[in-house]
């Protein structure tokens, strides 16, 4: 891979990198990129997913808070990118449908109550069959596997390693999450209140009423991060 974009908060950031670009010999190309620097923490890769979807990204960090970025300065882990010391993991997403709203997350997609001192009332069915009774809460978390070390969590204090994970946020009853297979489908019908759906970092909120759904499944697209051997992800906590 010789050619590189680069995903960052500041510009001076991608400034002081795209001459350390030079020096190694790769080249810095916005419109058709071997791979990605997201330079930043775990919300800079979102962005970087959206705006060069499937694209390798390697995750270097810059921010007090990256759980999955390389455990190594820029210098050496640009050296090993140059020499194909790396590996290329693949990452499934999932997607969501309000009205007619189609949307993609790498991480999760979250639907929760407006109003902090009002409940949500809704149904749950998945693959059509609806489960038995109306929930009261504040929401549900539906997670991907790349996803399942952030919200979902810190609902569950557990991670999953395949399918799709859906958890039920703060409800009145306790309800187990649940992790589905790749093929199910989840729908959400709001019977009382108002929702906030919100997908990964993005910015657009969308908002359910009384009797509006959102439907959530197994997307198509397949995210990208580079890997190096003996270099696992860290976990990076608030300095």
């Amino acid at each position: 891979m010789k050619t590189v974009a680069i995903v960052a908060k500041y510009n001076e950031q991608v400034t002081n990198l795209k001459k350390l670009l030079k020096e190694k010999g790769l080249v810095y190309d916005s419109k058709n990129p071997d791979f990605i620097i997201s330079l930043g923490g775990d919300g800079t890769f979102l962005v970087a997913e959206r705006k060069f979807p499937g694209i390798p990204k390697m995750l270097i960090r810059h921010s007090k808070i990256c759980n999955k970025c390389l455990n190594k300065n820029k210098e050496n882990l640009l050296d090993l990118i140059k020499n194909n010391k790396f590996k290329i993991t693949e990452h499934s997403k999932i997607e969501g449908k309000v009205k007619n709203k189609k949307f993609i997350a790498i991480n999760d997609i979250v639907v929760r109550n407006k109003f902090a001192n009002k409940a949500l009332r809704f149904e749950i069915s998945i693959d059509g069959k609806k489960l038995k009774e109306e929930i009261i809460g504040d929401g549900i978390v539906v997670s991907t596997v790349f996803g399942s070390t952030g919200y979902f969590k810190s609902i569950t204090r557990k991670t999953f390693k395949k399918g799709i994970g859906l958890v039920f946020n703060n409800s009145m009853k306790y309800l187990k999450p649940l992790i589905l297979k790749d093929k199910q489908k989840i729908k959400l019908t709001v019977t009382r209140g108002v929702a906030e759906v919100a997908y990964d970092n993005e910015p657009q909120i969308l908002y359910l009423s009384e009797g509006e759904t959102v439907e959530v499944k197994k997307n198509k697209g397949i995210a990208k991060t580079i890997e190096i051997k003996g270099l696992e992800w860290i976990t990076i906590k608030n300095q």
